[in-house]
C-alpha cells in the first residue's frame, strides 16, 4: 500500500497467493492427506509443485496487467554493485532462516527422516536460531509459543479424533458405497463425474477449512477415485488445488474475509481482483490438474518410480 498499490488489490493478492501454502512443500495439508489415504507423504509433496508452479506464474501475469495502471513507486536504481551489495547483506543474515525448508525437505526426500522427525529437528534447529542469532526470541515469548502450539495441536487432534470416528462411521453404514452408486447413477462418464467432485470440493472449500475439509473428504471420495481409476496421489493434488481455490471464492470465501480483517480492506474494493484470479488463475489450473494426470504424476514418477 505505501508503495501505491490499491488496498483492496493488495487484500486480495495477499488472500489469493496464501493458498500456494496448500500446494508447494513442506505442506502440512499434504501431510494430513497422506495421513488419511494412507498415501506416501513425499510423493503427495511432490505431486502439486508443477499446478503451484503454474498458478505463480498466472499470478505473476494477471499482477502485471492489473497493477499497469496504479501509481506505483518504484525504489530508486541501483548500480549492479550497490544491488550485490545489498543481496549479500541481507542474504547472510537470512542464510539461518532460509536454512530451514533445506533442512525439512533434504531430511524427508534424502530419506534420512521421515516428516514428523524433520519437523522435530526443525524445532530444535528454530529455538537456538530465534535466541542467539536473530535475538528476537525471549523466553516469555517461547513460553507464549509453546501454549499456541500446544493449543493448535490440541484442537487439530480433537478435529482428527473425530474425523476418524466419522470415518468409522462412513464404513460401518456403508456410506462411500451408497455415495458411490448414486453419484455412478448420475453419469458414469469419468469427465463429468470429475467435474462433480471438483464442484463438490469447491463447495466444501468454501465453507470449511483446509484441515476440516480434507479430514472429511479424502476418506469419502477415495473409493470413488479408485473406482473411475485416479491415482491416490493425483487426487492429492486434485484436492489442494480445488480446495484452495474454494477458500477465496465468493460468496463465502473464508481467506477473503480474514485478509480483508488484516488489511483493512472492504469486500467490495477486494472482489474484482479476485475474480481475475479465481477465474483466470485458479480455475484454468483445477481443470489442468484435473484432466492432465502427468502433471501432478511426473515428479512423483521422475523422482520415487510410482507408477
Amino acid at each position: 500500500v505505501e508503495r501505491g498499490y490499491d488496498r483492496g488489490y493488495a487484500a486480495a493478492l495477499v488472500a489469493s497467493s496464501s493458498v500456494l501454502a496448500l500446494l508447494i512443500p513442506p505442506s502440512g495439508n499434504m501431510i494430513l492427506y497422506g495421513w488419511v489415504t494412507d498415501t506416501s507423504i513425499t510423493a503427495v509433496f511432490l505431486a502439486p509443485i508443477l499446478p503451484g508452479l503454474i498458478l505463480i506464474s498466472l499470478f505473476m501475469f494477471w499482477n502485471r496487467i492489473m497493477t499497469r495502471n496504479m501509481p506505483i513507486h518504484q525504489p530508486e536504481p541501483r548500480t549492479a554493485q550497490e544491488g550485490a551489495i545489498e543481496i549479500v547483506q541481507k542474504g547472510r543474515r537470512a542464510m539461518f532462516g532460509l536454512a530451514m525448508p533445506l533442512i525439512i525437505l533434504g531430511c524427508i526426500y534424502g530419506g534420512i527422516t521421515t516428516p514428523t522427525e524433520a519437523a522435530a529437528i526443525a524445532v530444535v534447529y528454530a529455538i537456538p536460531v530465534g535466541f542467539w542469532i536473530y535475538k528476537d526470541m525471549t523466553f516469555s515469548g517461547l513460553k507464549e509459543v509453546i501454549w499456541k502450539s500446544g493449543l493448535i495441536s490440541g484442537i487439530v487432534l480433537m478435529v482428527v479424533f473425530f474425523s476418524v470416528m466419522l470415518g468409522r462411521l462412513y464404513t460401518m453404514e456403508d456410506v462411500p458405497q451408497s455415495m458411490m452408486q448414486s453419484i455412478l447413477t448420475i453419469t458414469e462418464n469419468k469427465i463429468l463425474l470429475l467435474l462433480l467432485i471438483n464442484l463438490f470440493l469447491l463447495l466444501v472449500g468454501m465453507f470449511m477449512d483446509d484441515i476440516s475439509g480434507i479430514l472429511l473428504v479424502a476418506p469419502l471420495l477415495m473409493p470413488l477415485m479408485n473406482e473411475i481409476g485416479v491415482h491416490p496421489v493425483h487426487f492429492g493434488a486434485i484436492i489442494g488445488v480445488s480446495l484452495g481455490m474454494g477458500l477465496i471464492t465468493p460468496p463465502t470465501a473464508p481467506l477473503l474475509y480474514f485478509s480483508g480483517l488484516i488489511g483493512k480492506a472492504s469486500l467490495s474494493t477486494m472482489l474484482k481482483p479476485t475474480l481475475v484470479f479465481v477465474l483466470f488463475a485458479y480455475l484454468p489450473v483445477v481443470l489442468l490438474t484435473t484432466f492432465i494426470p502427468e502433471l501432478s504424476m511426473m515428479l512423483p514418477r521422475l523422482i520415487l518410480g510410482i507408477e
